[in-house]
């Protein structure tokens, strides 16, 4: 066997991380792969990398069903299903709301990506979707909503007819799934609703005297998106959930509330309903170009062995002036070395999903924003991997609790005063200890346990007070602050974000709740968070709690774990 440095090793183990998460027999792996694995950091924690992004994919979507990786895999499949096709605006509208998806990062050209690179309105498409601010398991439904229509189980518009008065109440209970799933994609009875919902709304707001709302400016398109497009929610959970059925009675009486359903609902039947533009691209798998950088070449996709044929009315503009569009191939090349797309016929789509989680975390397919949203910090916190999070009490100089995170470890280190706690999740452990003692008392735990602590782990590490952006509640606002120049420890290259929300009690009056984020301003990791709390409306915030947040490599997580848990 030839002897390969340690690098090429793992580009060569690079091909079998799918088949090392997900095949239970693994005779088919070599055994110096096997024994690379097993050695290698670095293939340890792009293995880790894989698992958490295609957890994260299915914990996002939860109405995707499917094999674990089904959903990235079947992203490639489908992209790669229009090789050689003439590739349309129709074809490509329902893959748009998925490249805004944080937990699908498509990084090498494909037939869908190609036909972006050179079609204007697809680009304008993209961005109006991207102003919506979605978070990911909208923009899966979003792509649904998109798709090209079928045979839709002999529902037609005469039988939907009965029940749109009922939709444009928000009474979905008295439909069914099938003539939701119609009321939401036929753009004729998708018309019809819209016209009904508008004289409601134009009549509440005569009768109203147009008196402002205090929710409406809080409504995200996120918090309306069901009552907007209904389509494959849980009806049995949708009637019988309180708290909805609350906040429809409050909607459906309100015009500004109503406003802003209809500005969301014109937004996305006006890029469903538009027609192709006319250009048409055409993606072909070339094998015979050159695999060398090409970096500085003229052509959009030099270095990747494919080609790309243009035709229709921007075909020059696109080929001459690729700044009109998004030049998504163009910034791929600095990013991903081509002899890793050659290697991607040695594996299929596996070796395609490989390609685009480990080989780029970059997400290309639209400009960083000015401002971060919180749907891109939740994403940011997420490939965290080792952390030393530090809790204090306002006016305490010693923190009241400290932990040390590993996640490609799956361990969990504690430190509460005198009293250290250490989850071992893969050996399903539970490890107490005090201090400055050398006794360690250990519990086996269950594989229920193992599974609750390792989603603790994988949520937001109690940064964010809510596991997943689909918990923040209605009328929650995020936005970017200016720096508090008294505030302490604060170093330069800084930015600051607060996040507040009013939390309803049971008995008692609400509290005013508000979050502060420091973060890196390169990296947007966050350093400190700040926890604010008022009783009124008018009355000051008081920071409460704070805590600090440090970064650490695998090696310094293992020296800490080794000084506390020899």
């Amino acid at each position: 066997m030839i002897s390969q440095n340690h690098k090429s090793t793992c580009e060569q183990t690079s091909l079998y991380y799918y088949d090392f998460l997900f095949q239970k027999d693994k005779s088919e792996i070599p055994e110096h792969i096997l024994n690379h694995i097993k050695q290698c950091n670095n293939c340890q924690n792009q293995i880790y990398r894989l698992k958490k992004a295609i957890k994260q994919s299915e914990q996002t979507e939860p109405h995707v069903q499917g094999k674990t990786g089904t959903l990235l895999a079947n992203s490639l499949k489908r992209h790669f299903s229009y090789i050689n096709q003439d590739t349309t605006c129709a074809l490509v509208k329902p893959f748009l709301p998925s490249m805004l998806n944080t937990s699908m990062k498509i990084s090498i050209p494909t037939p869908i990506t190609a036909h972006l690179d050179h079609c204007p309105e697809c680009v304008r498409y993209l961005k109006r979707i991207s102003d919506l601010n979605l978070n990911n398991a909208n923009l899966s439904r979003l792509s649904q909503l998109f798709a090209p229509k079928t045979e839709n189980n002999n529902i037609d518009c005469s039988k939907a007819n009965s029940n749109i008065m009922a939709f444009v109440m928000m009474a979905f209970q008295e439909s069914d799934e099938q003539i939701l799933k119609h009321l939401c994609t036929c753009s004729k009875c998708s018309n019809t609703i819209y016209q009904y919902r508008e004289s409601i709304r134009n009549e509440l707001q005569i009768e109203n005297n147009a008196k402002p709302c205090f929710l409406s400016s809080k409504l995200s398109y996120n918090d309306i998106f069901d009552f907007t497009f209904p389509y494959g929610i849980d009806i049995n959970q949708y009637k019988q959930s309180k708290s909805i059925q609350s906040r429809i009675s409050h909607i459906r009486r309100c015009p500004f509330c109503l406003e802003k359903i209809q500005e969301f609902h014109h937004i996305i039947s006006d890029i469903n309903e538009q027609p192709n533009s006319n250009t048409i691209t055409k993606y072909s798998m070339d094998e015979s170009k050159q695999m060398a950088n090409t970096e500085n070449s003229e052509n959009l996709y030099a270095g990747f062995p494919v080609h790309v044929e243009v035709s229709g009315a921007y075909q020059e503009a696109a080929v001459s002036n690729s700044g009109s569009t998004i030049n998504f191939t163009s910034a791929l090349k600095s990013n991903i070395l081509s002899k890793n797309f050659r290697k991607l016929s040695k594996t299929g789509i596996a070796g395609l999903l490989m390609a685009a989680i480990i080989l780029s975390a970059m997400f290309i397919y639209s400009p960083k924003a000015k401002a971060l949203t919180l749907a891109q910090l939740y994403s940011v916190i997420d490939n965290i991997n080792n952390v030393h999070i530090s809790s204090f009490v306002q006016g305490q100089t010693e923190s009241s609790q400290e932990q040390w995170v590993s996640r490609p470890l799956n361990i969990k280190i504690i430190k509460e005063y005198n009293n250290l706690t250490l989850w071992d999740i893969k050996d399903k452990s539970l490890k107490t200890k005090k201090l400055n003692s050398d006794s360690t008392n250990i519990q086996m735990k269950s594989q229920e346990w193992a599974s609750d602590a390792e989603s603790t782990i994988n949520k937001s590490l109690g940064l964010i007070p809510f596991y997943s952006i689909s918990e923040v509640p209605p009328g929650a606002e995020w936005k970017k602050v200016a720096i508090d120049s008294d505030s302490q420890n604060i170093v330069e290259e800084t930015e600051a974000y607060e996040l507040s929300y009013i939390e309803y009690a049971t008995f008692g009056e609400p509290e005013f709740i508000k979050f502060r984020y420091i973060l890196k301003a390169d990296t947007e990791l966050p350093t400190k968070v700040e926890f604010y709390r008022k009783l009124t409306a008018e009355s000051e915030y008081s920071l409460v709690t704070f805590m600090t947040i440090e970064y650490l490599s695998d090696k310094e997580f293992n020296t800490i774990k080794s000084s506390y848990f020899p």
